[in-house]
C-alpha cells in the first residue's frame, strides 16, 4: 500500500501506524505539521485529526514529531503521545479533541524546554540545513484492558539502574515508582496483551511479565 500523502507534507516520513475502529488507517509523521491523519484502506488521504504546534524550519534543523498512538476509552477513542513534552492528547474519531495529560516531573521538562530553545537559537544562526533530530525522553506507551495507561522514562535518571513507569487510571490519577531489567537492560518499547506487558530491551531481548493482581 502506498500512502497519497498530501503535497503540502511530502517532505514527512511515516513513523507510526494505527488501526482504527472503523478500518481506517491512522498515520503519525517523523517531521510534518500534520501530527495525525487518517487514510482509508486504499492508502487514500482522508482528513487530519490532529495538527502540530511547534513550527517547521524546512531546510533547517527540526525535531521530529516522535509520536506514540494507541486506542483509549475501551477503543472509543485515540491517544497521541509526544514522546518529548510527555503529553497525551486525546482524539474522537470525529475529530474532536478530549482530554489532555501530561507526565508530572519538572526535570524532564525541563529538558525538553532547553532542548527547543537550544535548537531555535541553533537554526536561527546556522547556515541551511537539513537535520531532523530526534531526542526521545519517553517509550511509548501501552493500554491494558481497564484502561490503566503505562509508560517508562527511556534513559535512566543520573546514578540510577532502574527507570521510572508511569501509571495512569482511567481518570488520569498518576503512579510512579521504578522498573528495572535483569542485567541492566533498559526498556525500550512496552507492549500490553491478554493480561501481559511485553517488554523489548535495548538489548533487543523480550521480557514478558504478567500484571499483578490485588
Amino acid at each position: 500500500m502506498n500512502l497519497e500523502v498530501p503535497e503540502e507534507i511530502a517532505y514527512s516520513y511515516p513513523s507510526a501506524i494505527l488501526l482504527a475502529p472503523d478500518s481506517n488507517y491512522i498515520i503519525a509523521y517523523s517531521l510534518s505539521a500534520h501530527l495525525m491523519d487518517v487514510y482509508d484502506a486504499h492508502g487514500h488521504y482522508k482528513n487530519n485529526l490532529l495538527k502540530r504546534e511547534d513550527p517547521i524550519m524546512v531546510y533547517r534543523k527540526n525535531i521530529g514529531n516522535e509520536s506514540a498512538l494507541g486506542l483509549y476509552n475501551q477503543g472509543k477513542t485515540m491517544l497521541h503521545f509526544n514522546r518529548l513534552d510527555g503529553e497525551f492528547i486525546e482524539i474522537y474519531p470525529d475529530g474532536l479533541l478530549g482530554r489532555r495529560f501530561r507526565i508530572q516531573d519538572d526535570s524532564l521538562q525541563k529538558i525538553a524546554r532547553e532542548l527547543k530553545a537550544n535548537l531555535e537559537k541553533e537554526a536561527r544562526l546556522s547556515n541551511i540545513q537539513t537535520d531532523i533530530l530526534s531526542f526521545l525522553l519517553y517509550t511509548n506507551f501501552c493500554v491494558d484492558e481497564r484502561d490503566n495507561l503505562y509508560v517508562v522514562q527511556l534513559r535512566p535518571g543520573k546514578d540510577s539502574h532502574s527507570q521510572k513507569l508511569w501509571i495512569f487510571d482511567p481518570e488520569q490519577k498518576c503512579l510512579s515508582g521504578p522498573i528495572s531489567l535483569p542485567g541492566l537492560e533498559k526498556v525500550k518499547s512496552l507492549y500490553f496483551w491478554r493480561g501481559q506487558f511485553f517488554m523489548i530491551s535495548d538489548q533487543e531481548k523480550i521480557w514478558v511479565t504478567k500484571r499483578r493482581v490485588r
